[in-house]
Protein backbone atom coordinates (compact mmCIF):
# COMPACT_ATOMS: atom_id res chain seq x y z
CA UNK A 1 0.00 0.00 0.00
CA UNK A 2 0.98 3.49 -0.67
CA UNK A 3 1.60 5.40 2.61
CA UNK A 4 2.52 8.72 0.96
CA UNK A 5 0.38 11.21 2.34
CA UNK A 6 -1.83 12.90 -0.33
CA UNK A 7 -0.94 15.45 -2.13
CA UNK A 8 -2.76 18.87 -1.12
CA UNK A 9 -4.65 20.92 -3.61
CA UNK A 10 -4.35 24.43 -3.85
CA UNK A 11 -7.18 26.32 -1.90
CA UNK A 12 -8.57 28.01 -5.22
CA UNK A 13 -8.90 24.32 -7.06
CA UNK A 14 -9.95 23.03 -3.45
CA UNK A 15 -12.73 25.00 -3.03
CA UNK A 16 -14.04 25.02 -6.92
CA UNK A 17 -14.79 21.02 -5.66
CA UNK A 18 -16.30 22.33 -2.67
CA UNK A 19 -20.51 22.23 -2.79
CA UNK A 20 -21.96 25.40 -3.87
CA UNK A 21 -23.42 25.42 -0.33
CA UNK A 22 -20.58 24.51 1.98
CA UNK A 23 -18.26 27.55 0.25
CA UNK A 24 -21.10 30.05 0.83
CA UNK A 25 -20.94 28.89 4.65
CA UNK A 26 -17.43 30.14 4.61
CA UNK A 27 -18.28 34.00 3.36
CA UNK A 28 -19.19 36.56 5.78
CA UNK A 29 -21.91 39.12 5.43
CA UNK A 30 -19.83 41.35 3.67
CA UNK A 31 -18.77 38.71 1.22
CA UNK A 32 -22.37 37.87 0.35
CA UNK A 33 -23.06 41.64 -0.04
CA UNK A 34 -20.12 42.41 -2.11
CA UNK A 35 -20.73 39.12 -4.46
CA UNK A 36 -24.30 40.36 -4.68
CA UNK A 37 -23.78 43.44 -5.80
CA UNK A 38 -21.05 42.45 -8.77
CA UNK A 39 -23.43 39.85 -10.12
CA UNK A 40 -25.79 43.34 -10.31
CA UNK A 41 -23.16 45.02 -12.40
CA UNK A 42 -22.66 42.50 -14.79
CA UNK A 43 -26.03 42.50 -15.41
CA UNK A 44 -26.37 46.16 -15.57
CA UNK A 45 -22.84 45.65 -18.09
CA UNK A 46 -24.79 42.85 -19.74
CA UNK A 47 -27.69 44.73 -20.19
CA UNK A 48 -25.71 47.56 -21.53
CA UNK A 49 -23.51 46.02 -24.26
CA UNK A 50 -27.07 44.74 -25.45
CA UNK A 51 -28.74 48.22 -25.40
CA UNK A 52 -25.61 49.52 -27.66
CA UNK A 53 -25.98 47.10 -30.23
CA UNK A 54 -29.52 47.17 -30.96
CA UNK A 55 -29.20 50.81 -30.12
CA UNK A 56 -30.70 51.83 -34.04
CA UNK A 57 -33.43 49.00 -34.20
CA UNK A 58 -34.67 50.19 -30.57
CA UNK A 59 -34.93 53.73 -31.48
CA UNK A 60 -37.41 52.62 -34.17
CA UNK A 61 -40.31 50.80 -31.77
CA UNK A 62 -42.35 54.32 -31.65
CA UNK A 63 -42.48 54.68 -35.44
CA UNK A 64 -44.84 52.59 -37.96
CA UNK A 65 -43.04 51.11 -40.49
CA UNK A 66 -44.41 50.56 -44.29
CA UNK A 67 -45.21 47.06 -43.23
CA UNK A 68 -47.10 48.62 -40.21
CA UNK A 69 -45.40 46.14 -37.88
CA UNK A 70 -43.31 46.74 -34.89
CA UNK A 71 -39.45 46.33 -35.28
CA UNK A 72 -39.15 42.93 -33.75
CA UNK A 73 -41.98 41.47 -36.00
CA UNK A 74 -40.69 42.61 -39.07
CA UNK A 75 -37.02 40.97 -38.15
CA UNK A 76 -39.36 37.32 -37.23
CA UNK A 77 -40.81 38.37 -41.09
CA UNK A 78 -37.09 38.86 -42.39
CA UNK A 79 -35.99 35.54 -41.06
CA UNK A 80 -39.46 33.34 -41.71
CA UNK A 81 -38.91 34.62 -45.22
CA UNK A 82 -35.29 33.77 -46.01
CA UNK A 83 -36.22 30.44 -44.43
CA UNK A 84 -39.23 29.61 -47.04
CA UNK A 85 -37.51 31.01 -50.20
CA UNK A 86 -34.38 29.00 -49.47
CA UNK A 87 -36.50 25.68 -50.09
CA UNK A 88 -38.43 26.96 -53.05
CA UNK A 89 -37.81 25.60 -56.07
CA UNK A 90 -37.75 27.78 -59.27
CA UNK A 91 -40.84 29.02 -60.62
CA UNK A 92 -41.47 26.40 -63.77
CA UNK A 93 -40.85 23.54 -61.54
CA UNK A 94 -43.55 20.97 -60.13
CA UNK A 95 -45.32 22.75 -56.94
CA UNK A 96 -44.27 21.92 -53.62
CA UNK A 97 -46.44 22.17 -50.34
CA UNK A 98 -45.05 23.85 -47.40
CA UNK A 99 -46.71 23.76 -43.93
CA UNK A 100 -44.91 26.81 -42.94
CA UNK A 101 -45.38 27.21 -38.74
CA UNK A 102 -45.18 30.45 -36.13
CA UNK A 103 -44.58 29.43 -33.14
CA UNK A 104 -43.80 32.42 -32.23
CA UNK A 105 -44.40 34.77 -28.44
CA UNK A 106 -47.00 38.04 -29.62
CA UNK A 107 -45.48 40.73 -27.18
CA UNK A 108 -47.79 43.05 -25.94
CA UNK A 109 -47.01 46.09 -27.75
CA UNK A 110 -47.70 44.43 -30.76
CA UNK A 111 -50.46 46.80 -32.82
CA UNK A 112 -51.08 44.16 -35.40
CA UNK A 113 -52.40 40.61 -35.62
CA UNK A 114 -50.20 37.33 -36.44
CA UNK A 115 -52.27 37.56 -40.33
CA UNK A 116 -50.48 40.97 -40.77
CA UNK A 117 -47.11 38.88 -40.29
CA UNK A 118 -48.28 36.46 -42.47
CA UNK A 119 -48.22 38.95 -45.25
CA UNK A 120 -44.70 40.06 -44.37
CA UNK A 121 -43.44 37.15 -44.71
CA UNK A 122 -45.74 36.76 -47.94
CA UNK A 123 -44.33 40.02 -49.56
CA UNK A 124 -40.73 39.48 -48.90
CA UNK A 125 -40.89 36.13 -50.44
CA UNK A 126 -42.33 37.75 -53.58
CA UNK A 127 -41.05 40.62 -55.77
CA UNK A 128 -38.60 41.84 -52.46
CA UNK A 129 -37.01 38.45 -53.03
CA UNK A 130 -33.04 38.42 -53.26
CA UNK A 131 -31.50 37.01 -56.35
CA UNK A 132 -32.83 37.25 -59.78
CA UNK A 133 -36.05 35.05 -58.86
CA UNK A 134 -39.15 37.92 -58.64
CA UNK A 135 -42.19 35.56 -58.10
CA UNK A 136 -45.96 36.68 -58.23
CA UNK A 137 -47.72 36.26 -54.82
CA UNK A 138 -51.32 35.37 -53.89
CA UNK A 139 -52.36 35.51 -49.93
CA UNK A 140 -55.84 33.96 -49.09
CA UNK A 141 -57.06 34.93 -45.80
CA UNK A 142 -60.37 33.01 -44.36
CA UNK A 143 -63.37 34.48 -44.55
CA UNK A 144 -64.32 36.45 -41.31
CA UNK A 145 -60.12 37.47 -40.83
CA UNK A 146 -59.82 41.17 -41.57
CA UNK A 147 -57.01 41.35 -44.52
CA UNK A 148 -53.81 43.47 -43.35
CA UNK A 149 -54.47 47.07 -43.69
CA UNK A 150 -50.20 46.79 -45.45
CA UNK A 151 -49.36 48.47 -48.73
CA UNK A 152 -49.35 45.60 -51.34
CA UNK A 153 -45.76 45.24 -53.30
CA UNK A 154 -46.19 45.12 -57.09
CA UNK A 155 -47.31 41.50 -58.21
CA UNK A 156 -48.59 40.73 -54.06
CA UNK A 157 -52.53 39.73 -54.64
CA UNK A 158 -55.13 39.61 -51.13
CA UNK A 159 -58.08 37.49 -51.31
CA UNK A 160 -60.29 35.83 -49.29
CA UNK A 161 -61.13 31.87 -49.45
CA UNK A 162 -64.45 30.25 -48.39
CA UNK A 163 -63.44 26.77 -47.08
CA UNK A 164 -61.30 23.94 -47.70
CA UNK A 165 -63.79 21.12 -45.61
CA UNK A 166 -66.40 21.98 -47.97
CA UNK A 167 -67.82 21.40 -51.64
CA UNK A 168 -67.33 25.05 -53.72
CA UNK A 169 -64.18 25.44 -51.27
CA UNK A 170 -61.53 27.36 -51.65
CA UNK A 171 -63.79 29.64 -53.78
CA UNK A 172 -63.92 31.59 -56.72
CA UNK A 173 -62.03 34.80 -55.58
CA UNK A 174 -59.28 32.58 -54.32
CA UNK A 175 -59.04 30.72 -57.65
CA UNK A 176 -58.91 33.96 -59.50
CA UNK A 177 -56.25 35.34 -57.16
CA UNK A 178 -54.25 32.54 -57.39
CA UNK A 179 -54.57 31.86 -61.26
CA UNK A 180 -51.03 33.29 -62.67
CA UNK A 181 -49.32 33.16 -59.20
CA UNK A 182 -46.21 31.70 -58.55
CA UNK A 183 -46.77 30.96 -55.02
CA UNK A 184 -50.17 31.19 -52.83
CA UNK A 185 -49.86 31.82 -49.30
CA UNK A 186 -52.93 30.32 -47.60
CA UNK A 187 -53.69 31.37 -43.91
CA UNK A 188 -55.17 28.79 -41.40
CA UNK A 189 -56.29 26.14 -43.45
CA UNK A 190 -58.59 23.55 -41.95
CA UNK A 191 -57.10 20.27 -43.69
CA UNK A 192 -59.35 17.66 -41.45
CA UNK A 193 -60.26 15.49 -44.99
CA UNK A 194 -58.45 14.32 -47.79
CA UNK A 195 -61.05 16.48 -49.92
CA UNK A 196 -59.95 19.68 -48.06
CA UNK A 197 -55.99 18.86 -49.04
CA UNK A 198 -57.51 18.42 -52.85
CA UNK A 199 -59.09 21.97 -53.15
CA UNK A 200 -56.02 23.09 -51.63
CA UNK A 201 -53.78 21.57 -54.24
CA UNK A 202 -56.47 22.97 -56.99
CA UNK A 203 -54.54 26.10 -56.15
CA UNK A 204 -51.46 24.93 -58.05
CA UNK A 205 -53.07 25.42 -61.18
CA UNK A 206 -54.10 23.42 -64.05
CA UNK A 207 -49.95 22.58 -65.22
CA UNK A 208 -49.09 22.25 -61.49
CA UNK A 209 -46.27 24.35 -60.91
CA UNK A 210 -47.52 26.95 -58.20
CA UNK A 211 -46.21 26.24 -54.99
CA UNK A 212 -48.68 26.28 -51.91
CA UNK A 213 -47.36 26.98 -48.42
CA UNK A 214 -50.05 26.81 -45.56
CA UNK A 215 -49.43 28.85 -42.58
CA UNK A 216 -50.39 27.75 -39.60
CA UNK A 217 -52.36 25.00 -40.79
CA UNK A 218 -54.54 22.89 -38.82
CA UNK A 219 -53.72 19.02 -39.25
CA UNK A 220 -54.99 16.04 -37.54
CA UNK A 221 -52.53 14.54 -35.47
CA UNK A 222 -49.52 12.65 -37.60
CA UNK A 223 -49.59 9.89 -35.29
CA UNK A 224 -50.25 5.46 -35.86
CA UNK A 225 -53.36 5.20 -34.11
CA UNK A 226 -55.12 8.67 -35.55
CA UNK A 227 -55.19 7.08 -39.83
CA UNK A 228 -56.87 10.04 -40.53
CA UNK A 229 -53.89 12.33 -39.78
CA UNK A 230 -51.16 9.27 -41.98
CA UNK A 231 -54.13 9.74 -44.96
CA UNK A 232 -53.70 13.11 -45.39
CA UNK A 233 -50.15 13.56 -45.67
CA UNK A 234 -50.22 10.85 -47.82
CA UNK A 235 -52.52 12.37 -49.95
CA UNK A 236 -50.66 15.59 -49.97
CA UNK A 237 -47.65 14.10 -51.16
CA UNK A 238 -49.89 12.25 -54.02
CA UNK A 239 -50.71 15.82 -54.78
CA UNK A 240 -47.96 17.50 -54.95
CA UNK A 241 -45.13 16.18 -57.42
CA UNK A 242 -42.45 18.90 -56.15
CA UNK A 243 -42.78 17.60 -53.18
CA UNK A 244 -43.88 18.39 -49.36
CA UNK A 245 -41.64 19.97 -46.06
CA UNK A 246 -42.66 21.69 -43.02
CA UNK A 247 -40.88 24.73 -41.49
CA UNK A 248 -41.16 25.77 -38.66
CA UNK A 249 -40.45 29.08 -37.33
CA UNK A 250 -39.80 29.02 -33.20
CA UNK A 251 -39.12 32.11 -31.59
CA UNK A 252 -38.50 32.12 -28.22
CA UNK A 253 -40.40 33.09 -25.03
CA UNK A 254 -39.11 36.54 -23.73
CA UNK A 255 -36.94 36.30 -20.34
CA UNK A 256 -38.63 37.69 -17.29
CA UNK A 257 -36.64 39.30 -14.50
CA UNK A 258 -36.45 37.06 -11.47
CA UNK A 259 -39.10 34.40 -11.79
CA UNK A 260 -41.06 32.32 -13.93
CA UNK A 261 -44.25 33.30 -15.75
CA UNK A 262 -45.72 29.81 -14.78
CA UNK A 263 -44.56 27.63 -12.36
CA UNK A 264 -45.71 24.59 -14.79
CA UNK A 265 -43.12 25.97 -17.41
CA UNK A 266 -39.95 27.07 -15.95
CA UNK A 267 -37.44 28.70 -18.03
CA UNK A 268 -36.10 31.15 -16.51
CA UNK A 269 -34.98 32.67 -13.29
CA UNK A 270 -32.24 35.37 -11.98
CA UNK A 271 -28.92 35.07 -13.28
CA UNK A 272 -29.61 33.18 -16.76
CA UNK A 273 -30.36 29.73 -14.50
CA UNK A 274 -33.06 27.08 -14.24
CA UNK A 275 -32.67 24.74 -11.66
CA UNK A 276 -35.42 22.12 -12.57
CA UNK A 277 -38.32 20.90 -10.94
CA UNK A 278 -37.58 19.95 -7.45
CA UNK A 279 -34.14 21.34 -7.20
CA UNK A 280 -33.85 24.75 -6.06
CA UNK A 281 -37.65 25.07 -6.52
CA UNK A 282 -37.18 27.51 -2.92
CA UNK A 283 -35.70 30.11 -5.20
CA UNK A 284 -38.24 30.18 -7.50
CA UNK A 285 -41.21 32.81 -7.52
CA UNK A 286 -43.89 32.93 -9.89
CA UNK A 287 -45.37 36.01 -11.62
CA UNK A 288 -48.60 37.30 -9.78
CA UNK A 289 -51.39 36.84 -11.85
CA UNK A 290 -52.55 40.55 -11.21
CA UNK A 291 -48.86 41.51 -12.63
CA UNK A 292 -48.58 39.17 -15.55
CA UNK A 293 -52.72 39.89 -16.73
CA UNK A 294 -51.71 44.26 -16.69
CA UNK A 295 -49.38 43.29 -19.53
CA UNK A 296 -46.27 42.92 -17.62
CA UNK A 297 -44.32 42.37 -20.06
CA UNK A 298 -45.05 45.37 -22.63
CA UNK A 299 -44.86 48.03 -20.17
CA UNK A 300 -41.85 49.54 -17.45
CA UNK A 301 -43.58 49.13 -13.96
CA UNK A 302 -42.62 51.44 -11.05
CA UNK A 303 -43.92 50.18 -7.12
CA UNK A 304 -44.23 52.74 -4.36
CA UNK A 305 -43.92 50.84 -1.10
CA UNK A 306 -43.61 52.02 2.03
CA UNK A 307 -45.20 51.96 5.22
CA UNK A 308 -48.94 53.53 6.27
CA UNK A 309 -49.06 56.65 6.77
CA UNK A 310 -45.48 57.80 4.66
CA UNK A 311 -47.42 59.62 2.07
CA UNK A 312 -47.01 56.74 -0.62
CA UNK A 313 -51.06 57.59 -1.87
CA UNK A 314 -49.66 61.54 -1.81
CA UNK A 315 -46.88 60.72 -3.93
CA UNK A 316 -48.53 58.25 -6.82
CA UNK A 317 -50.65 61.50 -7.03
CA UNK A 318 -48.44 64.02 -6.93
CA UNK A 319 -46.27 62.27 -9.57
CA UNK A 320 -49.28 62.15 -12.30
CA UNK A 321 -50.35 65.31 -11.71
CA UNK A 322 -52.99 64.75 -9.33
CA UNK A 323 -54.80 66.03 -6.70
CA UNK A 324 -56.74 63.69 -4.07
CA UNK A 325 -60.08 65.35 -5.30
CA UNK A 326 -59.31 64.45 -8.41
CA UNK A 327 -60.86 61.35 -10.69
CA UNK A 328 -58.60 58.49 -10.56
CA UNK A 329 -56.75 59.81 -7.86
CA UNK A 330 -55.19 57.07 -5.43
CA UNK A 331 -57.03 57.47 -1.90
CA UNK A 332 -55.09 58.89 0.95
CA UNK A 333 -55.10 59.13 4.61
CA UNK A 334 -53.32 58.16 7.64
CA UNK A 335 -54.57 54.83 8.09
CA UNK A 336 -53.80 52.09 5.81
CA UNK A 337 -55.49 53.19 2.57
CA UNK A 338 -53.81 50.96 -0.19
CA UNK A 339 -55.36 47.04 0.69
CA UNK A 340 -54.93 45.85 -2.67
CA UNK A 341 -51.83 46.47 -5.38
CA UNK A 342 -53.60 49.05 -7.73
CA UNK A 343 -52.12 49.95 -11.49
CA UNK A 344 -52.15 53.22 -12.77
CA UNK A 345 -51.12 54.92 -15.91
CA UNK A 346 -47.90 56.98 -15.93
CA UNK A 347 -47.61 60.43 -17.69
CA UNK A 348 -44.63 62.51 -18.79
CA UNK A 349 -42.42 59.40 -20.76
CA UNK A 350 -43.51 59.42 -24.59
CA UNK A 351 -39.56 58.85 -26.11
CA UNK A 352 -40.19 54.99 -25.41
CA UNK A 353 -42.91 55.01 -28.26
CA UNK A 354 -46.48 54.42 -28.24
CA UNK A 355 -46.54 50.43 -28.21
CA UNK A 356 -44.96 50.40 -24.49
CA UNK A 357 -46.75 51.36 -21.79
CA UNK A 358 -45.75 52.94 -18.17
CA UNK A 359 -47.55 52.04 -14.80
CA UNK A 360 -47.29 53.18 -11.65
CA UNK A 361 -48.22 50.47 -9.06
CA UNK A 362 -49.55 51.57 -5.65
CA UNK A 363 -48.71 48.39 -2.88
CA UNK A 364 -49.86 47.76 0.25
CA UNK A 365 -47.20 48.66 3.21
CA UNK A 366 -44.67 45.46 3.80
CA UNK A 367 -44.67 44.61 7.96
CA UNK A 368 -48.30 44.62 8.42
CA UNK A 369 -50.20 41.94 9.61
CA UNK A 370 -52.03 41.56 6.32
CA UNK A 371 -48.54 42.04 4.24
CA UNK A 372 -46.05 40.35 6.39
CA UNK A 373 -42.53 41.05 4.99
CA UNK A 374 -41.87 37.08 5.34
CA UNK A 375 -44.27 36.51 2.09
CA UNK A 376 -43.90 40.01 0.85
CA UNK A 377 -41.75 39.59 -1.38
CA UNK A 378 -43.50 36.47 -3.02
CA UNK A 379 -47.02 37.89 -2.31
CA UNK A 380 -46.61 41.71 -4.12
CA UNK A 381 -44.12 40.59 -6.99
CA UNK A 382 -41.51 43.43 -6.20
CA UNK A 383 -38.48 41.61 -7.63
CA UNK A 384 -40.72 41.84 -10.85
CA UNK A 385 -40.44 45.33 -11.24
CA UNK A 386 -38.21 47.64 -13.18
CA UNK A 387 -38.08 49.92 -9.90
CA UNK A 388 -39.11 50.21 -6.36
CA UNK A 389 -39.52 53.28 -4.24
CA UNK A 390 -39.12 52.73 -0.37
CA UNK A 391 -41.10 55.80 1.06
CA UNK A 392 -40.49 56.36 4.77
CA UNK A 393 -42.08 59.78 6.61
CA UNK A 394 -39.36 59.91 9.41
CA UNK A 395 -36.53 57.43 9.88
CA UNK A 396 -36.59 54.43 7.66
CA UNK A 397 -37.51 51.29 9.81
CA UNK A 398 -36.41 47.50 10.26
CA UNK A 399 -38.52 46.78 7.91
CA UNK A 400 -37.67 48.95 5.41
CA UNK A 401 -34.38 48.11 5.51
CA UNK A 402 -35.12 44.34 5.39
CA UNK A 403 -37.29 45.33 2.36
CA UNK A 404 -34.26 46.96 0.94
CA UNK A 405 -31.76 44.19 1.34
CA UNK A 406 -34.11 41.86 -0.45
CA UNK A 407 -34.55 43.90 -3.54
CA UNK A 408 -30.95 44.43 -3.38
CA UNK A 409 -30.67 40.65 -2.87
CA UNK A 410 -32.53 39.97 -6.03
CA UNK A 411 -30.78 42.34 -8.42
CA UNK A 412 -34.35 45.00 -8.10
CA UNK A 413 -33.26 48.76 -8.89
CA UNK A 414 -34.75 50.36 -6.32
CA UNK A 415 -34.74 54.36 -4.43
CA UNK A 416 -34.97 55.82 -0.56
CA UNK A 417 -37.40 58.35 -0.45
CA UNK A 418 -38.03 60.50 2.44
CA UNK A 419 -41.28 62.13 2.10
CA UNK A 420 -43.05 64.95 4.09
CA UNK A 421 -39.00 66.77 4.40
CA UNK A 422 -41.03 70.30 4.61
CA UNK A 423 -42.12 69.27 8.37
CA UNK A 424 -38.13 67.46 8.88
CA UNK A 425 -37.09 71.19 7.65
CA UNK A 426 -39.56 72.97 9.63
CA UNK A 427 -39.14 71.09 12.94
CA UNK A 428 -35.28 71.74 12.46
CA UNK A 429 -35.15 75.30 12.58
CA UNK A 430 -37.48 75.72 15.30
CA UNK A 431 -35.76 73.22 17.80
CA UNK A 432 -31.91 73.81 16.68
CA UNK A 433 -31.72 76.38 14.36
CA UNK A 434 -30.75 74.24 11.67
CA UNK A 435 -30.65 75.97 7.81
CA UNK A 436 -32.57 73.27 5.59
CA UNK A 437 -29.68 72.41 3.89
CA UNK A 438 -28.31 71.29 7.11
CA UNK A 439 -31.16 69.28 8.15
CA UNK A 440 -31.42 67.19 5.06
CA UNK A 441 -27.59 66.78 4.82
CA UNK A 442 -27.65 64.77 8.53
CA UNK A 443 -31.11 62.60 7.30
CA UNK A 444 -29.15 61.82 4.03
CA UNK A 445 -26.29 60.77 5.64
CA UNK A 446 -28.33 58.60 7.97
CA UNK A 447 -30.13 56.87 4.88
CA UNK A 448 -26.90 56.36 2.78
CA UNK A 449 -25.25 54.58 6.24
CA UNK A 450 -28.42 52.50 6.76
CA UNK A 451 -29.48 51.52 3.49
CA UNK A 452 -25.98 51.45 1.67
CA UNK A 453 -27.51 53.46 -0.83
CA UNK A 454 -25.51 56.18 -2.89
CA UNK A 455 -26.97 59.58 -2.62
CA UNK A 456 -27.94 59.83 -6.48
CA UNK A 457 -30.88 56.98 -5.19
CA UNK A 458 -31.50 58.74 -2.22
CA UNK A 459 -34.49 61.46 -2.42
CA UNK A 460 -36.16 63.88 0.28
CA UNK A 461 -38.95 65.46 -0.80
CA UNK A 462 -42.29 67.07 -0.13
CA UNK A 463 -45.49 65.87 -2.47
CA UNK A 464 -46.80 69.51 -1.85
CA UNK A 465 -44.00 71.07 -3.24
CA UNK A 466 -42.76 69.65 -6.41
CA UNK A 467 -40.47 72.51 -7.30
CA UNK A 468 -38.20 72.26 -3.85
CA UNK A 469 -35.95 69.85 -2.42
CA UNK A 470 -35.04 66.51 -4.35
CA UNK A 471 -38.57 66.24 -6.16
CA UNK A 472 -37.02 67.44 -9.48
CA UNK A 473 -34.36 65.35 -9.67
CA UNK A 474 -36.34 62.27 -8.00
CA UNK A 475 -39.33 62.76 -11.45
CA UNK A 476 -36.06 62.71 -13.65
CA UNK A 477 -34.46 59.48 -11.99
CA UNK A 478 -37.74 57.68 -12.11
CA UNK A 479 -38.19 58.82 -15.88
CA UNK A 480 -34.81 57.71 -17.03
CA UNK A 481 -34.66 54.74 -14.81
CA UNK A 482 -38.14 53.64 -16.42
CA UNK A 483 -37.16 54.42 -19.84
CA UNK A 484 -34.21 52.55 -19.41
CA UNK A 485 -36.06 49.20 -18.38
CA UNK A 486 -37.97 49.93 -21.59
CA UNK A 487 -35.32 50.27 -23.94
CA UNK A 488 -33.66 46.61 -22.33
CA UNK A 489 -37.56 44.99 -22.66
CA UNK A 490 -37.23 45.89 -26.37
CA UNK A 491 -33.62 44.73 -27.07
CA UNK A 492 -34.65 41.31 -25.20
CA UNK A 493 -36.97 41.15 -27.14
CA UNK A 494 -35.21 41.93 -30.71
CA UNK A 495 -32.83 39.95 -29.55
CA UNK A 496 -34.67 36.57 -29.25
CA UNK A 497 -33.51 33.54 -30.64
CA UNK A 498 -35.03 32.54 -33.76
CA UNK A 499 -34.97 28.60 -34.37
CA UNK A 500 -35.89 27.32 -38.23
CA UNK A 501 -36.73 24.05 -37.99
CA UNK A 502 -36.90 22.23 -41.56
CA UNK A 503 -38.46 18.40 -41.68
CA UNK A 504 -38.71 17.15 -45.77
CA UNK A 505 -41.28 14.84 -46.54
CA UNK A 506 -43.63 15.83 -44.14
CA UNK A 507 -45.93 18.56 -43.37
Amino acid sequence: LCTAPPRRLPERRLRRRLPATVVKAEMTEAQEKEEILLEAVKVRAAEDLLLQRLESEISEMGQMGESGMAPDQVKIANVASKAVSKELDPNDAPAQFISLRLDVDAMPWWDTPKASLALRIAQLVGPQSEGDTKRKVAVLFPDGVERPTAELEEGVSVASYSTMMEDGGPGDEAVAAARGADVVFVFQPDLWSLEAVERLASLSGEDKTTSVIAIDADFPPAIPTEQLGVKVRAKSKQMFDGGIMRIGVVVEPLMIKGGVEDMDEIYYTEFDTAPPKGKGAGRIIELPKWLKDSGYRGSGNLAITGNSGTGKSSLNNAIRGLKPRDDDAAAVGVKETTMEPTGYEFPGLTNAGSRVQLKLWDLPGAGTPKFPLSNYIVGMGVRFFDLVVVVAAQRFTETDLQLMEELRNHGVHYFAVRSKIDLECRNGEHDTGATPEETMDVIRADIRKHSELSDDRIFLISSRFKDKYDYPRFLDSIQSELKRALDVKIARAMDRKTDIRVLYRSV
